[in-house]
């Protein structure tokens, strides 16, 4: 009974074995409340152990999930879903945060493809509220996440804005292959508001990251996006080429993702080298191919170009019913790059068959939406659409404007020739009286910009002349600068040289004539002083002051030879001093009973010391060494360096 209240309780047959499981039931039959008391406090040790080590577990199942739904990312979206929920469920289960990050990324990118964009933005969001901001790597994943939404939504500012933080985050601490996917979405952005060379910029960053990461998935991508600024970039064979090769890539990688791409952007270049057929067998291959990954939004791409390529050959009813699948597949889903593509190309259609009224009107459902999104190239082309239409019937002024429009933006995204157009529809508002005042107007412009294209040259030459001028002057103002300090310098250094040697030279001659002039002297009055003392045994006074005299002459004697040895700038060394120290002790204790010891030791660096220091030093030894003999009765005296 007892055990089986336990079992409610604690759910034992989940975390134990058969056999413990009946050594538990024994034990808790057993009386004694003691020895229950004690089994329970074990067993729930024992299960919580269980438990952590559960988590640990439940963890890794999550990582596995995790990376298997990353490799069906590239060949069926509904497989990566499921394996991605699976492990976000887990993730919930266990609060494993990583888990919920990278299952919820790899559910946006899904979803993001698949209709879902919005909510996938509305869910990364909230998990993005349980995220430290010191967790980089985390917050970096999250604004990736909402920018490759708002790409396939078409809002490119938004999704700029997102990856660029993203990168921020990141801080090209390490090369990533994530950091390289960051870059190649940059330069999708770029390319898709008509910034070719931004592109280019980024597109080699993420190369650059794919090969140093050796990641052959990533380098076939990139061969793809290349082949898509070239074709940004008109040279559409260039990129025909690019397209084909990451075909190639993609098909030994088995990437099926990979290979619907290259064949789409595949079907463009032939499509705009005027080879319909090519250019439908390339978007045939890709849509099934994006039926098989269940990628809805280019399964619409493919929809709306094959309605082009129906177009161009005739059929018209076939056009319409291409176009009517790619509105439908994304069905207002808010993806605006295919919409805005779709609603133009019905427009062109039902202009094609002379249904003006809903040509205008789905050209104009593009524009808005074009304009909406800053899709500047969409905008041109909504605009081309609408000149031809209202071309077509006769509204030649409203022609003209639209015209005008889209050739005021096609210098700011891409070259594009429309003087051809805009001659014809010149000749057209002939009858309207309008040809001469465009004209007119036309070469006022034109010798207007050549001469203001002359002042231009003109400026920049003199511009030129006047900057190089500078720059010489300024060039020799340093030179000469430069020169005449180096000469100040030089001549500053030679006169304190000669000074220096001058005073050494002068110091050598001084020492020279006091050892001779003044040391002779003082030795012939010690000499005679002497004398007196020797032979003035008679007169006492005399015999005291001749022994003054001479003691004194003796005393000059030595302070003059310290004077002199001081003086000469070659006997100013610590050597030195320590030999004058050690002559002077020597002498002056020779009569004294004490004994004497030096401690001084052999390898006691010798250098260079001032004079005043030399002297300063000896005198105080000398002044010592007077005091023990006349004030101590000392026995023995030890003279130390430190």
């Amino acid at each position: 009974m007892l055990f089986t209240y336990f079992t409610k309780v604690i759910p034992l047959k989940q975390y134990l074995s058969p056999t413990a499981h009946t050594i538990i039931t024994l034990f808790l039959n057993m009386s004694g409340s003691l020895l229950r008391l004690l089994f329970f406090q074990v067993l729930t040790l024992h299960c919580i152990g269980l438990k952590a080590q559960n988590n640990q577990n439940a963890s890794g199942i999550v990582d596995s999930l995790i990376s298997k739904a990353s490799m069906h990312l590239n060949n069926n979206f509904a497989s990566a879903e499921e394996l991605a929920s699976q492990a976000l469920q887990i993730s919930h289960a266990i609060n494993y945060s990583e888990g919920k990050i990278n299952s919820e990324l790899i559910l946006c990118n899904v979803h993001a493809n698949t209709n879902r964009g919005r909510n996938a933005i509305q869910k990364i969001r909230t998990l993005s509220l349980n995220i430290p901001p010191d967790d980089s790597a985390s917050q970096s994943k999250i604004l990736s996440g909402i920018g490759l939404c708002y790409y396939y939504l078409g809002v490119y500012d938004s999704s700029r804005y997102y990856v660029e933080k993203a990168i921020i985050y990141l801080d090209g601490r390490i090369k990533s292959n994530f950091l390289g996917d960051q870059y190649m979405l940059l330069a999708k952005l770029f390319l898709r508001t008509g910034d070719t060379k931004k592109a280019q910029v980024y597109y080699e960053k993420a190369k650059a990251v794919f090969e140093y990461q050796k990641n052959q998935n990533g380098l076939a991508w990139t061969t793809d996006l290349f082949g898509e600024i070239l074709y940004a970039q008109r040279l559409y064979e260039k990129a025909q080429t690019n397209h084909l090769k990451s075909y190639d890539d993609f098909y030994k990688l088995s990437n099926t993702s990979g290979k619907a791409s290259a064949s789409l952007h595949t079907g463009n270049t032939f499509y705009m080298l005027v080879q319909d057929d090519s250019a439908k067998k390339y978007y045939s291959d890709a849509l099934s191919l994006y039926k098989l990954l269940g990628d809805s939004n280019g399964i619409a791409i493919c929809y709306s170009n094959l309605s082009m390529v129906a177009l161009e050959s005739g059929d018209v009813k076939g056009a319409i019913a291409h176009a009517q699948k790619a509105l439908s597949t994304i069905n207002n889903s808010g993806y605006q790059q295919i919409e805005i593509a779709t609603y133009r190309q019905l427009g062109d259609i039902y202009a094609e068959i002379k249904q003006y009224d809903k040509a205008i009107d789905y050209v104009n459902k593009a524009l808005v939406a074009a304009k909406s999104a800053n899709m500047k190239v969409k905008i041109l082309y909504c605009y081309k659409s609408l000149s031809e239409i209202y071309a077509t019937i006769n509204k030649h002024q409203l022609s003209y404007d639209y015209l005008l429009s889209a050739y005021r933006l096609k210098d700011s995204i891409q070259p594009i020739a429309f003087s051809t157009k805009l001659a014809e529809l010149e000749n057209q508002l002939e009858n309207q009286k309008r040809e001469s005042q465009i004209q007119q107007l036309k070469q006022g412009q034109v010798i207007s910009s050549l001469e203001i294209e002359n002042q231009k040259s003109d400026i920049r030459k003199r511009n030129l002349l006047i900057v190089s001028g500078m720059l010489f002057f300024i060039l020799m103002g340093t030179v000469v600068y430069f020169y005449f300090q180096k000469q100040m310098l030089k001549s500053k250094l030679e006169k304190e040289l000669t000074i220096q040697s001058t005073a050494e030279n002068e110091r050598l001659r001084f020492a020279k004539d006091i050892h001779d002039d003044l040391g002779s002297g003082l030795s012939k009055i010690n000499f005679l002083s002497e004398l007196m003392v020797n032979h003035a045994k008679t007169n006492a006074d005399v015999t005291s002051n001749a022994a003054a005299i001479s003691e004194t002459s003796k005393r000059l004697i030595d302070n003059m030879r310290d004077l002199i040895w001081a003086l000469n700038p070659e006997n100013t060394t610590t050597g030195d001093l320590i030999a004058a120290i050690r002559e002077f002790a020597s002498d002056y204790l020779e009569d004294f009973t004490a004994e004497l010891h030096f401690h001084i030791p052999s390898n006691f660096p010798d250098f260079q010391i001032r004079k005043e220091c030399y002297r300063e030093v000896l005198m105080t030894v000398k002044e010592s060494l007077n005091n023990i003999v006349k004030h101590s009765e000392a026995k023995e005296i030890n003279l130390k360096s430190h």
